[in-house]
């Protein structure tokens, strides 16, 4: 049976995140202290990229077309991050304000999507 990428981050040591990432363990060391930190990282890293794609629709299409093309895409990013919430959650349990932190963003990010749907009249029911 296969298992889920993000399950075997469980099973890596940070040896194994530097081989990865095709850095010496000293560097995955001074720029992620912890696997914790690691994580936290990469959480910020696909918001900030979601958040960017949200901008980047916005900007060269309709708007509620930017807005399922958004949503369609957050679907498929889901799906292929399955482990990722888990992950966080388990590394991350202390760190809820950076959880949410993130959370408010792309929420935001969202909610600017929505409300140019909804000003160019293509939002609504």
């Amino acid at each position: 049976m296969d298992r889920e990428p993000s399950a075997e981050l469980f099973d890596l040591r940070f040896d194994d995140f530097a081989r990865l990432a095709g850095v010496g363990t000293g560097t995955l060391y001074r720029h992620f202290p912890t696997r914790e930190a690691l994580a936290e990282a990469v959480y910020h890293g696909e918001v900030a990229a979601l958040c960017d794609r949200a901008r980047r629709l916005q900007a060269t299409l309709p708007a509620a077309e930017a807005l399922a093309t958004f949503l369609r895409g957050m679907v498929d990013h889901i799906d292929a991050h399955k482990g990722l919430a888990r992950t966080l959650a388990t590394l991350m349990p202390d760190r809820s304000g950076a959880l949410a932190e993130g959370s408010r963003t792309l929420e935001q990010a969202v909610t600017d999507l929505v409300a140019a749907a909804v000003r160019d009249g293509t939002g609504g029911p």
